[in-house]
Order: C-alpha cells, then sequence, then structure tokens
C-alpha cells in the first residue's frame, strides 16, 4: 500500500501518529 500510494503513507502515519486534531489536518492538506 504504502509503495502504491506515496500519499497515503504521510497521511497514514500522522493518522497513528497524531491525534483526531492532526487527521483533520492531513484531510485537508489532501
Amino acid at each position: 500500500l504504502s509503495s502504491e500510494e506515496p500519499k497515503a503513507r504521510p497521511y497514514t502515519t500522522l493518522c497513528t501518529t497524531g491525534s483526531s486534531s492532526t487527521r483533520s489536518s492531513s484531510l485537508k492538506i489532501d
């Protein structure tokens, strides 16, 4: 997955390491 979707890589990392607040930020960036 990470190899196929480089964009999802940082997004997933932030989602897991960050809080719901970070999740929203990631979605906004996308």
